[in-house]
């Protein structure tokens, strides 16, 4: 869930991760003490109390944190304030919940997962490592509160070392409480260089409606040298392991931001293509331009292209300025799409970037058919899952607060049969200070 700060922190943070030279990183001292913090200062640096990367070397070692302060955004707390620890039911609430409503959310914040009740917040259950040293960075779960899946990095030290991604079935039983977890049949994505993200990178990972497939796509911030290397949407069949992958042109700032499934093999993906343009409704490679999409990538059909054999619901232009920085003019950043293949809930940028909205729209030619929320309160919607008619996504504060660190929104739901906005207790916290690790939540 990135809002705009976040955006704004990423591309600074590549724009200095690309000037980052040898010579310019200094020896690591794992042996210094940790800085003790307090108050403000304790939350501005939560993230990264004791959770810095795996110190594989000193270059790997900048390439990751810069990784993570490009994609973290926002921090997760449920009875628990950014100045220290409150008793943990102290701000719980109840929330009245429309019928069909999941019960159960699974979510993760630091790599560490949990399951809660929906409408208190209260934590069921801390999902334990399923293997050690694992880092979920990515959760999906089937429609219902029962079956999640989790993308997960683990970090093989030693000569020859390097970081693989894993992915693991969750089933929670009638209280909640998590099964073993069952690993997914295949091999282990191996990433290309000694980098692990400890968790500071979120993988985009969605289930079919039906439960037999899984689609992930690797951060490009895991890949060594990002511009060389295409961007690439895999889908596994879960039963067998067995796997397709579909890929767009090399490009830098290319990235694959989230995945959603629809019936009928339909597999709807947002992201940002770098070298591309449209022209008569198709996204053609053209030197120089960048765009926002949301697009539905045909999975039954033959072919390995991911602009050939998907079709384009929405996109907006992006602008790169000489300094670096790229922003969404008007456009799309998130999107997921609804079980029946008929519509897409996105969050879009209009007025040269400085309104968002949420809203509707045709799966089929991108037309809007009802804004959700509109101005302020949907600067950070992110929407991140549908089950049935309620759409998962961060409802922001009326009121930005200038400095520190802060409650920046909340989750909430919306019942797209209606448009009634539900604002569930379970606070979004953010820091101007610095960004937390990204924090994940799944129905």
């Amino acid at each position: 869930m990135i809002g705009r700060t976040a955006r704004r922190l990423r591309d600074t943070a590549t724009a200095i991760g690309e000037s980052v030279r040898p010579q310019d990183i200094p020896p690591l001292r794992l042996s210094q003490p940790r800085t003790q913090f307090t108050g403000q200062e304790r939350y501005s640096a939560r993230w990264r109390g004791g959770r810095w990367l795996v110190p594989i070397g000193a270059a790997a070692s900048v390439a990751a944190v810069v990784s993570g302060v490009a994609l973290a955004s926002q921090v997760l707390q449920v009875g628990f304030g950014p100045a220290g620890q409150q008793a943990a039911g102290a701000r719980r609430t109840q929330v009245a919940l429309p019928p069909g409503t999941p019960k159960f959310m699974v979510t993760s914040l630091e790599a560490k997962g949990s399951v809660r009740l929906v409408a208190s917040g209260r934590l069921i259950a801390k999902i334990p490592p399923p293997v050690k040293g694992f880092q979920i960075e990515g959760i999906a779960g089937l429609p219902g509160d029962r079956i999640f899946y989790l993308a997960g990095e683990t970090f093989v030290g030693g000569q020859g070392s390097r970081g693989a991604v894993e992915f693991f079935r969750i089933v929670l039983r009638g209280d909640g409480k998590p099964s073993r977890a069952i690993r997914v049949p295949g091999p282990p994505v191996s990433l290309p260089l000694p980098i692990s993200s400890n968790g500071l990178i979120s993988i985009p990972l969605a289930v079919s409606p039906d439960g037999n497939y899984l689609a992930y796509a690797i951060s490009r911030q895991l890949l060594g040298d990002a511009a060389s290397q295409p961007a690439t949407i895999t889908v596994v069949r879960i039963a067998t392991g067995a796997s397709r992958t579909w890929k767009l042109w090399p490009a830098e700032r290319t990235q694959i931001t989230g995945l959603s499934w629809a019936k009928g093999g339909q597999l709807s993906w947002v992201g940002v293509i770098g070298d591309a343009t449209v022209a008569h409704g198709s996204v053609v490679r053209h030197r120089g331009d960048e765009l926002s999409v949301v697009m539905v990538l045909g999975t039954a059909v033959a072919g390995r292209s991911l602009t050939v054999n998907s079709r384009l619901v929405t996109y907006g232009w992006q602008s790169e300025s000489a300094t670096g920085p790229s922003a969404v003019l008007d456009g799309p950043v998130a999107g997921v799409i609804t079980s029946d293949g008929e519509t897409v809930a996105a969050q879009i940028f209009t007025e040269h970037g400085r309104r968002s909205k949420l809203v509707t729209m045709s799966a089929a030619n991108g037309q809007i058919i009802r804004v959700l929320l509109d101005g302020p309160r949907a600067s950070q919607a992110d929407p991140a899952g549908i089950d049935g008619a309620s759409l998962l996504f961060t409802l922001s504060p009326r009121h930005e607060h200038p400095s520190g660190s802060y409650v920046c929104g909340h989750l909430a739901l919306d019942r797209l049969t209606t448009g009634k906005i539900v604002q569930m207790p379970f606070d979004i916290y953010c820091s101007t200070l610095w960004p937390g690790p990204p924090f994940i939540a799944a129905w």
